[in-house]
């Protein structure tokens, strides 16, 4: 397959484009670093800098759409919302126009979004057909989501994946964790009780592949492990997975002091189960925490 990557040199991005490239499909990336993209992704890789010059979509059989500026990196303010959106609406914008204006449009157009589109929730158990409890999460993700959706037509499948928080041996939420772990300071964020949602870097990829080749596959993915936990939970668990003790807890008025409107981030709570991805028999690598904690620290 002929498949068009944004986001590609991210996380999830680039471990999927490795595996597309090590499968032998041929592989675009939207980047403004051509170098860093090849050292990443390797030489294979065809870079383009810019939507901008392109008019359709005729040349790939498939589009996987993951970019979008970090939620937690800092602080909330109105110019750090505006790129959180923009990054996200602009580039799903225009793709779904140069989908619609493509001769021999693509097959299936995957596009993120994440489990912050149903906000916080507290037990409640969310599968794709539960309601929103809003909030401004939601609201970016609502309108990524329908950008992506109008693409749809009966020669293109839309397929939206809802991402529970990303647990990988390197980067993302564990690797800005793991110091502060390793010398004993871990801790439990607010009172521990909201639920966490989360996914293996290994089941996200595995989640893609099977929506990029499965032609009945479309609409919105739960894209988490079936097994949510509370915060206090993962907190001890991580703690734990590298032999160390989680003795302290930060007070909500605390983080909301730091954070600022950030802190919805680490006290939403979303207890999202994978009910379409089920229903599609999709088999986890790590449907439990304390195993997909264990592998990446290196113990199995």
């Amino acid at each position: 397959m002929n498949v068009f990557i944004t986001g590609a040199t991210g996380l999830i991005g680039s471990v999927f484009s490795r595996r597309l490239i090590e499968e032998g499909h041929c592989v675009t990336v939207l980047t403004r670093d051509a170098l860093r993209a090849r050292k990443r992704l390797g030489e294979p890789v065809r870079c383009i800098s810019s939507l901008s010059g392109m008019d359709n979509m005729d040349d790939f059989d498939a589009v996987v759409n993951l970019c979008g500026e970090n939620i937690g990196d800092k602080r909330w303010t109105v110019a750090q919302k505006r790129l959180i959106e923009d990054s996200r609406w602009l580039p799903t914008e225009k793709i779904a126009a140069l989908i619609k204006n493509s001769k021999k449009p693509p097959e299936v157009f995957i596009s993120g979004s994440a489990i912050g589109w149903y906000g916080s929730q507290a037990d409640a158990i969310l599968t794709e057909e539960s309601k929103s409890a809003g909030g401004f999460l939601h609201d970016v993700c609502a309108k990524w989501e329908n950008l992506a959706l109008a693409a749809e037509s009966g020669r293109t499948r839309v397929c939206i994946i809802r991402t529970g928080v990303v647990l990988a041996p390197s980067g993302g939420m564990l690797g800005k964790l793991e110091p502060f772990f390793k010398l004993g300071l871990g801790a439990v964020l607010g009172d521990g009780k909201q639920y966490m949602s989360w996914i293996s870097l290994n089941d996200i990829v595995g989640i893609l592949l099977l929506l990029l080749e499965n032609p009945a596959a479309s609409g919105i993915f739960n894209a988490c492990a079936p097994n949510p936990v509370r915060a206090d939970v993962f907190s001890h668990s991580f703690a734990s997975s590298l032999g160390r003790k989680c003795r302290f807890r930060i007070p909500e008025w605390l983080l909301k002091i730091v954070l600022g409107e950030r802190v919805q981030v680490m006290l939403a709570s979303s207890r999202a189960i994978p009910n379409r991805l089920e229903k599609m028999s999709f088999k986890f690598s790590h449907p439990k925490l304390e195993t997909a904690l264990k592998q990446i620290a290196g113990k199995v």
